[in-house]
């Protein structure tokens, strides 16, 4: 916290009870990041999105109307049909949830999207066949060598698509068992089958094409036409080609099968011993790694053999096509094995991957479930025995701002701040140009302004005054959406972007979340108002002076007054947690990360800390993180600074043992159960699986594949 400060803080106060980093800290975990891809906004990306659903709903209807076609491939047309819809209502669930664009739950999207384009296009051949039709017209024939062709093609590279997907995903489940030579679930097996895969796409797009235009010329030469007929042997090259490629790729599916089957079961094993032991915050993850790999284990096998029948089918129905003796029977009931066969392992993909996006999105176990103002038990708070103070102190706890209210109070900054800039304007401006003056009148804190009553809330937030106030407003939001970082809800707050962002978290019944904000919780007219900080810089847009507000409230600065607010945060903070057992502190960092430079924060970390609050860490972005980890790892007490000099020496003063304190601190944000280790947790789903999996290697130095 910083800005508008009285002469003497409460932050000593924070540290009487004890300065110990001793007590567990409780994570709130996070999921993948969510963030529109490249340059496009957010309303754009729900306009594609709505396209989308309207061409596959055509697609949808292309696919009931095809089935009529045809009686003697009717089962077959049947069973796609039915599969090409089962794809499309999946795709479609997706693209209604078009709010969720992380760079993983994207590319799984397009996937589907094509899964669904290559179902439909084996159940138009299914129908459109030739044999099925009953007669051999031309155009139709053309027509449906050319979707073969493309479906056959399509199927390759979606295979490929998804593979490349899943393995760019298991960097750390593969890291965790490779980190000793004895542990492996065969990376170099998995690199060599993707660059296979990927050549053997490529080589069975341009023969399989080759061998589809002979096989139509061939179909034009038995029926009269001036080319003449091309007899089978005029492909036997490229056949054999492909035949060699399919089957390789048959063992390939299987040999990846049992590699990342056996990973699988060993990671979920050891994730479901790390639930019986550990402390609590272990307990959790490996909880929630469980929950992950149940589901995971099974399904990569199921879908990997589906893989390796459909490319079996095929192959089969080539042999005896053009290179064993058949009668047209055979053939025809072969490639109707095919293409159903091709088609569910196309659906499976599909389901699998809406599968792994819920995943990826799932709401994290917490200790309370906390949805608004009405949720979770509520308690008296003992007080000190000072009923004026006691009385003070519980008014102010109950100033919360509700989500919904803030992305209001921000939304309208361009009309209150015309100059506002979200790049360029911090808290403490915001406060001085905005907040002052819409309560100067009443003299009343800004969440009863907004609000209009009192609300317990459900999070407090520790930030510094000097940060962006767009940063302050993205990182609540990230926390609402339990994202890790929030650099990719700051474009969602601009413009139109931001009533999608409303639409989303009214969706994700959130707008409710009622927020403990110093700058909206506060009233500043108690305080000191009336005086401009030297540390205050002109408007960086404007250039103009900070200016004074005028009001004629009455001023409670001194540390023991009982109608001061400003003196009472570490009992304001055990009055909150009494009356709100959930609440939860969460911890918005800046992207110089100042924060931990400003005692007033720092003390709010520990006071938070030692009354048990989960707490968790909101950054820009893990690269940020990452930049200044050398320099965090230098964080000494002495080195930090208030807004007054008297309030840095008063808290130095109770801090007895500073190198202990030092050390408790940086063990506090790096140990194995601090903030940033929690926070690069929530970075990545497959993480927890990842970490549960290298504990149990640790522990029991078994091997899964060398």
């Amino acid at each position: 916290m910083g800005g508008f400060r009285p002469e003497m803080s409460p932050a000593g106060e924070a540290f009487r009870c004890s300065s110990s980093f001793a007590d567990v800290v409780p994570v709130i975990p996070a999921v993948a990041a969510v963030a529109p891809v490249e340059n496009s906004t957010w309303s754009g990306v729900r306009a594609r999105a709505r396209s989308r659903i309207a061409f596959l709903v055509l697609l949808a209807f292309l696919a009931i109307a095809g089935g009529s076609c045809g009686a003697e491939m009717g089962w077959a047309s049947a069973l796609t049909g039915l599969m090409s819809c089962f794809c499309l209502f999946l795709v479609i669930s997706s693209q209604l949830k078009w709010w969720l664009r992380g760079p993983f739950l994207s590319k799984m999207r397009w996937h589907m999207v094509l899964d669904a384009v290559n179902v439909w296009l084996f159940h138009y051949v299914a129908c459109h066949e030739p044999c099925a039709c009953g007669h051999y017209d031309e155009a139709a024939t053309a027509a449906t060598t050319i979707a073969a062709a493309v479906g056959q093609i399509m199927f390759w590279w979606n295979k490929l698509m998804g593979y490349t997907i899943i393995k760019a995903h298991l960097p750390m489940l593969r890291e965790a068992f490779s980190h000793t030579r004895k542990h492996h679930i065969g990376t170099g097996c998995l690199d060599i089958l993707f660059w296979l895969f990927l050549l053997a796409a490529i080589a069975a797009t341009i023969l399989f094409s080759w061998v589809s235009y002979l096989s139509y010329q061939e179909f034009r030469g038995h029926h009269p036409s001036p080319e003449g007929v091309v007899t089978v042997s005029d492909h036997s090259i490229p056949l054999v080609a492909v035949l060699l490629l399919e089957s390789s790729i048959v063992l390939s599916s299987i040999v990846v099968g049992i590699v990342m089957t056996r990973a699988f079961f060993l990671a979920h094993s050891y994730a479901r011993e790390a639930t019986a032991s550990g402390s609590p915050v272990e307990q959790k993850l490996a909880s929630k790694a469980v929950e992950f790999s149940r589901r995971i284990r099974w399904e990569t096998p199921f879908n990997l053999a589906l893989v390796a029948m459909a490319f079996a089918s095929h192959v089969l129905w080539l042999l005896y096509c053009h290179v064993l003796p058949s009668d047209d029977q055979t053939v025809a009931l072969l490639q109707r094995m095919f293409l159903v066969i091709e088609s569910l392992s196309l659906t499976n993909c599909a389901r699998f991957s809406s599968l792994l996006s819920l995943a990826e999105f799932q709401s994290s176990p917490g200790s309370c479930t906390i949805l608004g103002d009405h949720h979770g038990p509520q308690r008296h708070w003992a007080g000190t025995g000072d009923d004026e103070w006691d009385k003070k102190t519980q008014e102010l706890a109950l100033r919360g701002i509700t989500l919904r209210s803030l992305l209001k109070f921000y939304g309208q900054l361009s009309e209150t701040m015309p100059h506002f800039r979200a790049s360029e304007h911090s808290s403490a401006e915001v406060v001085r140009q905005v907040i002052l003056p819409m309560t100067a009148k009443d003299g009343c804190a800004a969440a009863i302004r907004l609000e209009g009553q009192a609300r317990r809330p459900d999070r407090m937030v520790t930030h510094s005054w000097s940060n962006y106030f767009a940063h302050l407003v993205a990182a609540v939001v990230a926390d609402a959406m339990e994202l890790p970082s929030f650099e990719s809800v700051i474009p969602r707050l601009e413009g139109r972007e931001l009533e999608a962002l409303r639409e989303e978290l009214l969706l994700k019944n959130k707008l409710g979340l009622a927020y403990w904000i110093c700058c909206f919780s506060v009233n500043q007219h108690a305080g000191m108002c009336h005086t401009v900080h030297p540390s205050e810089r002109p408007d960086p847009v404007t250039g103009l002076l900070p200016i004074a507000c005028t009001c004629q409230h009455a001023k409670y600065t001194g540390r023991r007054e009982p109608q001061g607010e400003m003196n009472k945060f570490d009992d304001m903070m055990r009055c909150m947690q009494a009356l709100n057992p959930c609440c939860q502190h969460v911890i918005a960092v800046d992207t110089e990360f100042h924060l931990f430079q400003r005692t007033w924060c720092v003390a709010e970390i520990h006071e938070a800390k030692s009354l048990g609050m989960q707490q968790g860490m909101i950054i820009f972005s893990r690269e940020n993180l990452e930049r200044h980890k050398a320099w965090l790892h230098q964080l000494k007490v002495e080195e930090m600074q208030a807004s007054s000099e008297e309030d840095t020496q008063y808290i130095l003063s109770q801090i007895q043992d500073k190198d202990k304190f030092n050390a408790e601190l940086r063990d506090f944000i790096f140990g194995t159960e601090g903030l940033i280790e929690s926070c690069h947790r929530g970075f990545d789903f497959m993480g927890l699986l990842a970490d549960a999996a290298r504990k149990g290697l640790d522990r029991q130095g078994s091997w899964v594949m060398n």
